[in-house]
């Protein structure tokens, strides 16, 4: 096994205190390597609102925050995924040590998390994952009918920042 293919497989989620990912529910991921640095594949995460050259079904990106457009921990996004409009979540995570963002959101009977984790291979190619869950009992009503649609979202949104930070592997432009 390769020290990328050992990288990938290796690769895990730390959800956000306070989020019940043991909990039964929906789950969506995906991984991908990346020929770019760790730390530039973070800040592609932090500027969900470049991302959107890269993945055409993210539009729409706003935020509200200290550091917008820049992502940071306590400061809040929305965007549309195709059409379906996602509400104002809170970010959760903008963790440059753990390599981590994450953003989710709370509603009776319901709770999202989607975090992201970068993970260096070598000082010029990195892992990266994208992991979404839903839990609660509306999220196991709606399950079987977005299940798929959940891991289309994973796998494109994770292509599209490895896309990004492989055309700029120093980071998002200025």
């Amino acid at each position: 096994m390769s020290t990328a293919e050992a990288s990938a497989t290796a690769i895990t989620t730390t959800w956000p205190a306070g989020f019940p990912a043991d909990a039964k529910g929906i789950n969506g991921f995906a991984v991908r390597e990346v020929d770019a640095p760790a730390e530039a594949v973070y800040q592609w995460l932090l500027r969900p609102d470049l991302q959107t050259e890269f993945y055409g079904a993210l539009r729409g990106v706003r935020g509200k925050g200290d550091a917008w457009p820049a992502l940071s921990a306590g400061a809040t996004i929305s965007f549309f995924i195709g059409p379906l409009f996602i509400p104002p979540m809170k970010v959760l995570r903008a963790d440059p040590q753990l390599l981590s963002v994450a953003w989710g959101s709370k509603a009776p009977g319901f709770q999202a998390c989607h975090c992201f984790t970068v993970q260096a291979i070598d000082s010029k190619r990195s892992v990266l994952r994208s992991d979404e869950t839903w839990v609660g009992p509306v999220a196991r009503a709606i399950g079987p009918l977005t299940k798929g649609v959940l891991q289309k979202v994973q796998t494109d949104w994770c292509t599209a920042v490895a896309r990004a930070a492989t055309t700029h592997p120093s980071g998002p432009p200025a």
